[in-house]
């Protein structure tokens, strides 16, 4: 079987993840300051919550 026939789990995904704009401080900064923004923080690939499991905000 050649492998363009193969299709991987995560090939082809429409979802945009946008990782272009990722370093970018001018668009980061301009989507923080929007009133419908919204951060979900990470640190050593695990969501940051408060003692009681919330989403730390």
């Amino acid at each position: 079987m050649a492998l363009s026939t193969v299709t991987t789990a995560f090939s082809g995904n429409p979802l945009n993840r946008a990782d272009h704009l990722r370093n970018d401080a001018e668009i980061l900064g301009d989507w923080a300051r929007r009133d419908d923004a919204r951060f979900v923080l990470f640190a050593d690939d695990r969501v940051l919550t408060d003692e009681f499991g919330d989403i730390a905000g």
